[in-house]
């Protein structure tokens, strides 16, 4: 059988790969589908997807020392365990092909240098910047931070049992008044006294109206109910209560559809005021800069007062995938908000400038995330960390780092929740410690005060 004989040309542009120009490469039958076979290896090995029709091949060199490139690729084969700089100016076979997230998001294109039969080096190009294989989710656009974590210092805190429970809170003011809307939707004010337990402040009910509270934010001196109707004959629900393998089955099933913004004043009375909303589909409300800005699907409103003291939705915000829960955190102590949100599926960081600006996303794109959603500084360095809960009831920690948001959960447990908050209002982030039995399913809440 004549040899087939396949011809790959191409440019690789600012890939920087090699001092010589661009050469037509001769790749037989096997030689083909063995460089392709170490491709799909590598890229499966670190839980990329990609393009095979995109595969392209041609002879090129190693950068050299006097390469601009070259400590950025040597860092990122090196942190794959690969050497590539004792090839430094070697001819070898370059491979490029389209990377891809798991969910078909475009991440940049992926390099692979092989010595003969052998792979020597791998990075990929995303913005014009060289990363390692192992770096993904990394920022989408050059970014402002000033600071990132710091994981080597720790915080220190004073543990104590207690007999509160709930699942979560919805916010917080700067006194440590926090509220909650339970499994029922009935909704309470907790605060924490000197002696390390929580009293009731106020409990709250619009059941007599036919309405339930989805959602709740702090104001300046005032405070927002999202409150819902109760659609039994829906099938579909924006709150519904999540199921997973430590529910009993027998909850009752709220399919809730926005109504109503009602207000409470500073010692959480209602309020005349409200804002009557003409869609349904609302799931969570912030207060930022005096504005209230409601989710619903992919859009985020903004309603202003007005003149005349009542409001009105002043502006839209449209994004690429539907939000149910944000918060406005300063992740990194310098001034400015950003904007932390969740789909159910995916973590998104926006930053934010009288525009939503996506600047981060993780790329899961599977159903793993539950509502609760918290920003907080627990180790003391000066940067929030984000908590989300996912639905093995365990909380997930994500931290800043140089080039992105990145998965940490060093020092919580599976089936440990942390609930997230400055709880005795003393300027420093504190955490309930909820922890789940795998033998009889009961539950232990643990307070942890920073000392």
């Amino acid at each position: 059988m004549k040899k087939l004989i396949l011809f790959f040309i191409f440019v690789l542009g600012l890939t920087g790969c090699g001092a010589g120009d661009t050469q037509s490469l001769q790749l037989n039958k096997k030689q083909l589908q063995n460089y392709n076979d170490k491709i799909k290896t590598e890229l499966q090995s670190y839980y990329w997807n990609y393009d095979e029709s995109s595969n392209e091949f041609e002879s090129g060199y190693v950068e050299t020392t006097q390469s601009p490139n070259f400590d950025a690729v040597v860092k990122a084969c090196e942190s794959v365990g690969l050497d590539i700089k004792k090839y430094s100016g070697n001819e070898v076979v370059v491979a490029a092909t389209d990377l891809k997230h798991f969910n078909d998001e475009q991440a940049g294109r992926a390099y692979f240098y092989f010595n003969g039969r052998n792979l020597i080096g791998e990075y990929y190009k995303f913005n014009n910047k060289i990363y390692s294989i192992n770096d993904k989710n990394i920022f989408l656009k050059d970014v402002n931070f000033n600071n990132y974590e710091n994981t080597q210092l720790l915080g220190e805190f004073e543990q104590n049992e207690i007999k509160i429970k709930f699942d979560d809170y919805k916010d917080m003011d700067s006194s440590g008044n926090f509220a909650v809307i339970d499994d029922d939707y009935k909704m309470s004010v907790y605060k924490l006294s000197k002696n390390n337990s929580f009293r009731t402040i106020k409990n709250i009910s619009y059941a007599g109206e036919g309405l339930y509270p989805m959602d709740f934010c702090f104001g300046e001196n005032y405070c927002a109910v999202l409150l819902g109707k109760n659609d039994e004959a829906s099938n579909t629900s924006q709150s519904i209560e999540y199921e997973d393998e430590h529910s009993s089955g027998d909850e009752k099933q709220y399919n809730l559809k926005s109504w109503k913004v009602e207000f409470l004043d500073k010692n959480f009375n209602k309020k005349s005021e409200s804002i009557e909303l003409d869609l349904s589909t609302y799931t969570c409300v912030n207060v930022f800069n005096g504005k209230l800005f409601l989710s619903r699907g992919n859009s985020i409103d903004v309603f202003e007062k007005s003149s005349d003291g009542t409001w009105i939705k002043s502006s839209q915000f449209m994004l690429k995938n539907n939000i149910n829960s944000f918060k406005f955190a300063d992740i990194d102590g310098d001034g400015n908000e950003e904007i932390v949100a969740i789909d159910g599926m995916d973590l998104y960081v926006f930053e934010y400038n009288e525009v939503f600006d996506l600047i981060w996303r993780t790329n899961l794109s599977i159903n793993s995330m539950k509502e609760s959603l918290y920003t907080g500084d627990l180790n003391g360095d000066g940067i929030q960390e984000i908590y989300i809960e996912d639905l093995s009831d365990t909380t997930a920690r994500y931290i800043l780092d140089k080039k992105g948001f990145k998965s940490y959960s060093e020092g919580i447990g599976y089936l440990h929740k942390f609930i997230v908050g400055d709880f005795n209002a003393d300027g420093k982030t504190d955490y309930i410690e909820k922890i789940i039995s795998e033998d009889d399913n009961n539950e232990k809440f643990i307070l942890n005060i920073a000392k």
